[in-house]
């Protein structure tokens, strides 16, 4: 509200205060009306009570109502209490309590509010909620019209008390080679928006020599503040606490207590994390670093964890085995694998808090010789008097380093063939012609810079000396994978050392196999990478390990073949009715071989 139409002006002193006769009080902002200067005028303002009285006869020099409790400021109310304010007309104001009404926020009050105490004096009973906003008036209606009416007022601050903070922590980082003097504290609250202007002042006391330290922190809904304590304590305790305060009241965190300000120190990360490979060691990587802080100021131990770079699992060596070293060597890794370093560090009483991750170092274990063999098979094609006969391999599981080369030993009626085969992805097979009634012991070893894998081999019988098969073979697509199911073999005298499931996808010209081996006590597997649309031949082999005239054989037993599909290409079939003659149509749909549709039509009568 602001004053207008006044009769007498008001004063603005050079105090600041304003002044006014006592017949006239307004309410709202006051500025100096003859000055031009707007910015001037703003900076003049100042907020005065309500308190609107017009001049009338009978009234005399004094205000004619007044509103209990009073205050020149803002009253603050807690939402959801109820909260009362009583009405006073003072002495010869001419009116009576049946003249008053009550107004919050330009909003007439009910009169079931009210509550008559005597003939000058209602009082008002409100539930403040959080959307009550303004002045809450008394004013009087007019009886004659030469009277004007008495109007006071009074302006509410809703709101809600501060709540306590809860789980107060406080760090003090590493800055350069020192620790910060700032402690940067942080608490939890509740979200709930006390609505008033609302202080968060954090506390932190040395207890040796009363030293005091205070921050005062005013953002809407504070959670954390920082402190500076001069110079970082240390080895003295220290006593901190945060207290919040609005007019409608104040709390205090629990106090934290600390036996040592040490309890408050972040340190820095190791510097300058390095990891070695050593030529002559495939198996450790040396792990070098520097202290992040002098060792005066605080002591510390180290922390390393590594991971492989395509794993997520970290291994982790404790600072018990570290210490305050600056040089460590990992063992029992694999060799030419690549791994991820990184280290963190704490006080060595475990006082501090515990540093972050340094950057991560990765680095490659040089090679050693391969530790397993290639996977060797092979694709039979039978023509009309011979036997067109394919071997692949796979690298060793275990390489160990990258394959140079592969060494191709055929043994055929007393025959050596040997062939060199360089490592690449354009040449890993070997093809061969091989009568009925011949075998063939294949053998084949995979070398890197190091040495030399141990031996795969393979043994392929004449035609008619094959080895029994598994008895059956199922599968079920789900996902884009073909889970493939089968039955054992029957009791043999040969020892069955597992099973090799192949598929082929048979719209390929060149027929290139993939296979998976499977463990001898497993008959279930589950594959992958497969073409929608496309025809798959899905064959299981037994493989069989047996020894003849001292010489190991590894033999697969007959295949059995089932064609399978990931998604089949969908069939739907018409039908025509002939009204003269009954038509019988069955209809598959080859997407869903389950659904099937029959259905047969009388000719008309």
């Amino acid at each position: 509200m602001a004053t207008s139409a006044l009769s007498a002006p008001c004063v603005v002193q050079l105090d600041g205060h304003v002044h006014c006769p006592t017949w006239l009080v307004a309410s709202g902002w006051i500025a100096d009306p003859s000055h031009g200067d707007l910015a001037f005028q703003s900076r003049l303002q100042q907020r005065i009570r309500c308190r609107l009285l017009h001049w009338r006869e009978g009234c005399s020099n004094s205000t004619c109502l007044k509103i209990l409790p009073d205050s020149i400021s803002k009253i603050p109310v807690e939402v959801g209490k109820n909260f009362t304010a009583t009405c006073h007309l003072l002495e010869g104001s001419g009116y009576t309590s049946d003249d008053i009404e009550w107004v919050l926020g330009n909003i007439s009050i009910a009169k079931q509010y009210y509550h008559k105490i005597n003939e000058t004096s209602v009082s008002v009973t409100v539930n403040v909620n959080s959307n009550v906003k303004g002045w809450l008036i008394c004013k009087t209606r007019k009886s004659l019209s030469f009277q004007s009416p008495c109007v006071y007022g009074i302006l509410l601050d809703v709101g809600y008390p501060p709540l306590k903070p809860e789980n107060l922590t406080c760090i003090a980082v590493q800055e350069g080679t020192d620790i910060s003097s700032d402690l940067k504290c942080s608490w939890e609250s509740e979200s709930r928006d006390p609505l008033l202007n609302t202080t968060y002042t954090l506390y932190a006391t040395i207890c040796l020599t009363n030293s005091a330290f205070t921050a005062t922190c005013n953002q809407h809904l504070a959670k954390n503040c920082v402190v500076n304590l001069g110079t970082f304590p240390f080895y003295l305790d220290v006593r901190v606490w945060v207290e919040v305060k609005n007019t409608l009241g104040s709390v205090r965190s629990d106090e934290l207590l600390c036996n040592d300000a040490l309890n408050f120190v972040k340190p820095n990360p190791p510097l300058d994390v390095q990891v070695l490979a050593e030529v002559n060691f495939p198996t450790s990587l040396i792990v070098t670093w520097k202290h992040p802080i002098d060792k005066d100021t605080l002591k510390l131990l180290y922390v390393i964890r590594y991971r492989q770079v395509d794993s997520d699992v970290w291994t982790e060596v404790p600072e018990s085995l570290i210490q305050a070293q600056t040089l460590f060597r990992l063992q029992s890794l694999e060799p030419y694998t690549e791994y991820v370093v990184q280290m963190r560090c704490i006080q060595e009483r475990h006082q501090t808090y515990w540093s972050e991750w340094s950057a991560t170092a990765t680095v490659r274990t040089t090679e050693a010789k391969p530790t397993s063999a290639p996977d060797l098979w092979r694709i039979i094609q039978p023509t009309s008097d011979n036997r067109n006969v394919t071997l692949v391999w796979k690298p060793p599981v275990k390489a160990n380093g990258e394959i140079l080369n592969y060494h191709l030993g055929i043994i055929q009626d007393r025959n050596v063939i040997e062939r060199h085969i360089r490592a690449d992805n354009l040449n890993q097979s070997y093809s061969m012609m091989l009568p009925p009634g011949k075998v063939a012991n294949i053998e084949i070893t995979a070398a890197n810079s190091v040495g030399v894998s141990p031996t795969a081999t393979l043994f392929i019988p004449r035609s008619h000396q094959e080895l029994p098969g598994v008895g059956s073979v199922s599968w079920s697509a789900r996902d884009e994978e073909l889970q493939v199911e089968w039955s054992g073999v029957s009791p043999s005298s040969v020892p069955l050392s597992g099973y090799l499931v192949e598929w082929v996808n048979v719209q390929q010209r060149d027929l290139k196999p993939n296979w998976q081996r499977v463990p001898h006590n497993v008959n279930t597997t589950t594959l992958t990478g497969f073409e929608k649309l496309k025809r798959y031949n899905i064959s299981v082999y037994p493989i069989y390990k047996y020894r003849l005239d001292g010489i190991l054989h590894i033999q697969a037993g007959s295949p059995v073949t089932r064609a399978a599909y990931i998604q089949q290409e969908c069939m739907y079939l018409k039908y025509v009715t002939n009204l003269n003659f009954t038509v019988k149509v069955n209809a598959f749909n080859a997407c869903h071989p389950q659904f099937q549709y029959h259905r047969t039509r009388s000719p008309r009568d």
